[in-house]
């Protein structure tokens, strides 16, 4: 298994998860939310993105 780096903190992870709002790629500690948008999908979003209030706002309303 090969060992990434987060985008956001620079921790290396074995699984990193994709914020949909900045399209980095986050570490679970750099994932504030997340919710489930269809059958078998997931939306994440990051601390950087939850302090943004519109895109916040996007995710609430999913």
């Amino acid at each position: 298994m090969a060992i990434m780096v987060c985008e956001r903190c620079g921790r290396k992870t074995a699984k990193l998860d994709d914020c949909k709002y900045c399209k980095k790629l986050c570490c679970a500690q750099c994932i504030k939310s997340s919710k489930r948008t269809g059958k078998g999908e997931k939306t994440y979003i990051c601390k950087d993105c939850w302090s943004r209030m519109d895109r916040r706002k996007k995710f609430k309303s999913i």
